[in-house]
């Protein structure tokens, strides 16, 4: 019931009743092999996912659930479960006969996904719950048995056509992720680079400032943090050099956090385009505290505005050329906006200015 990104709880650890046994309980029966693989089976599939990938985004009191990728080949690409679509109730049903999906699904057409993504709801309905009439009057019950899925890794580089550098890492966490991603930066050739942020869940604020160092350059203005009446400016840190090629930056509804913020950075100084689908709205700086249970609590702390005083909170970063998979692109193992972008590199290639460094946003 919380409105707000960055509230997390977790439990205390469960306390060990007085009767529970201090070794092996002898009323525990091992499983016969066969039924122990098949659970193990069950768990594995249950932790993979339903097929596709799973965006909660915000806009303004609202949050609904929507399809980010679908997995081609996967049990919901066989059940043509569509990127873009809205998600109002799913369930995952796990026991001894298998492992169950069910959801029931807005089939929503690129235009009406585009205002659900813009406002939290689909054309012509105020909410869109699991009760809400227009659910119930438009929603499709969708329901298979999902197979195992690969795990995708939450970092890749590569070189594209025409020498141009994809990198993607998956949050902005100290350590070997955020190395590997400088060196990458540092490796990029004057052709381009494509930085895939669609998965990105956010991370650690200070190397988000270390990579906006090495693209916008030191000490850059890059927004306002904000606790009660107080304000802060938050700077880009220059630890490397400065990438002076184009930048295009992809986006989708499970950037979060860091990553928006990254992708209006681009946006509001002018260093390249960002291509995708709108992002989470959820920036706002989270703490953690003790509960007295020995349980933890997370709030929000801190909020965060872009240049001309806008929030991304509740809102969102609208990409500069929106594009939305079909499932037909699912099928041919095609990425639209990753396509896009390589088509419009070269134009940005002969367009763009250097970065200038320092470059100041309006304030």
């Amino acid at each position: 019931s919380f409105l707000d990104s960055h509230v997390e709880f977790e439990a205390p650890p469960a306390p060990l009743s007085d009767s529970t046994p201090s070794g092996p309980s002898a009323a525990m029966k091992p499983l016969p092999r066969d039924e122990e693989a098949a659970w193990k089976n069950r768990f594995d599939i249950l932790l993979s996912g339903p097929g596709f990938e799973v965006a909660t985004i915000r806009r303004g009191r609202l949050t609904a659930a929507i399809v980010d990728d679908v997995r081609p080949g996967s049990a919901a690409d066989r059940a043509g479960i569509t990127p873009g679509w809205a998600l109002p109730f799913l369930s995952t049903t796990v026991d001894k006969d298998g492992i169950r999906f069910t959801g029931t699904f807005l089939e929503l057409t690129g235009d009406a996904a585009q205002t659900l993504e813009r406002t939290g709801h689909p054309p012509g309905a105020a909410t869109a719950g699991p009760q809400d009439p227009y659910t119930l009057e438009h929603g499709a019950k969708h329901q298979y048995e999902p197979d195992l899925s690969p795990t995708r890794t939450d970092f890749e580089t590569r070189r594209l056509a025409g020498n141009v550098t994809y990198l993607r890492f998956d949050h902005f966490f100290a350590g070997d992720i955020m190395s590997r991603a400088f060196d990458a930066i540092d490796s990029a050739g004057p052709e381009g680079m494509i930085i895939d942020l669609r998965h990105n869940r956010g991370g650690v604020m200070t190397q988000l400032q270390r990579f906006l160092g090495r693209l916008l350059g030191n000490d850059v203005d890059i927004g306002r943090l904000r606790v009660g009446e107080s304000t802060s400016r938050m700077r880009t840190w220059r630890w490397g050099s400065i990438y002076q090629g184009p930048v295009i930056m992809l986006i989708g509804p499970q950037s979060m956090s860091a990553a928006e913020i990254a992708a209006a950075a681009v946006q509001d100084h002018k260093r390249g385009l960002v291509i995708g689908r709108m992002s989470s709205g959820a920036v706002l700086n989270g703490r953690k505290y003790p509960l007295p249970d020995g349980g933890t609590i997370m709030v929000p702390v801190q909020d965060y505005y872009r240049a001309a005083n806008r929030r991304i909170e509740g809102v969102g970063v609208e990409p500069d050329v929106r594009v939305l998979a079909t499932l037909e692109d699912v099928r041919a193992h095609r990425d639209p906006a990753l396509d896009r972008a390589l088509q419009l590199l070269p134009s940005l290639r002969a367009e763009m200015p250097a970065p200038r460094e320092p470059a100041e946003l309006s304030r």
